[in-house]
């Protein structure tokens, strides 16, 4: 694993770093997808909600941690992001940004829901490299040698997952799909990948009852999803 890059006298964090380096790629392809004046707001709001949503739920799942010490919740520590609070709080900063400069929320949601998943498979080498995200101990001749044992690796497993949900993606756009479909699919594309994966995250955090806390926020993504995706219910004839 690479935590560190040292460049100079400067040693940088791989993890934060190549997060910094998604987050700026995904506003990008998120402005030329949208091609809307208010994509760029939109950008700026979900990047800025998903940084402060995401970082208030970690240190909230990490409360051992984040309430000896709540200065910790304003810490430059870009990676410590709990991923389905990030992904919430970025959507419904980008329909609020919408509804106010008078957008159809799903125009930007669609174009942002696009976008996303090229950047999200780099964010997720990051992890690999920092050793933010180590896998379940394995036997597998894939496993990585990480915290003293051989394990999955995680980080390769969301990348390739995401890159898969990249062509799912592009493919259901080129069919045109309603208004608010990308967002909804990508949606229960993070949903299934949290479900199927979380599993094999050795961090994993669980409830009382050993149910994965990731795996509930992925369940309720699908959840969503699929009421958003169901048809909608025409009126009765003469009615």
């Amino acid at each position: 694993m690479f935590p560190l890059l040292e460049l100079g006298p400067l040693n940088l964090a791989t993890g934060g770093l190549t997060l910094l380096v998604a987050a700026y790629w995904w506003s990008r392809r998120f402005e030329r997808r949208a091609a809307h004046p208010a994509a760029a707001d939109a950008a700026i709001a979900a990047l800025v909600a998903a940084a402060l949503g995401g970082r208030l739920a970690f240190g909230l799942t990490q409360w051992s941690l984040y309430g000896a010490d709540p200065a910790l919740f304003l810490a430059l520590r870009l990676a410590e992001l709990w991923w389905p609070a990030a992904y919430g709080a970025a959507l419904a900063a980008i329909a609020l940004v919408a509804r106010w400069r008078g957008v159809a929320p799903a125009v930007l949601l669609d174009a942002a829901a696009l976008a996303l998943p090229w950047p999200q498979a780099l964010a997720s080498l990051g992890l690999l490299l920092s050793g933010d995200a180590p896998g379940q101990p394995t036997g597998l001749p894939w496993a990585v040698p990480m915290l003293g044992a051989a394990r999955h690796p995680l980080g390769i497993y969301l990348a390739l997952s995401a890159a898969a949900l990249a062509v799912g993606l592009a493919r259901l756009a080129r069919r045109q799909p309603p208004p608010g479909r990308l967002a909804a699919a990508a949606t229960l594309g993070q949903g299934l990948l949290l479900l199927l994966w979380e599993p094999l995250n050795a961090a994993s955090l669980t409830t009382v009852a050993g149910v994965r806390v990731v795996q509930l926020a992925g369940l309720g993504f699908i959840i969503g999803a699929l009421l958003a995706l169901r048809p909608a219910t025409r009126p009765a004839a003469g009615s």
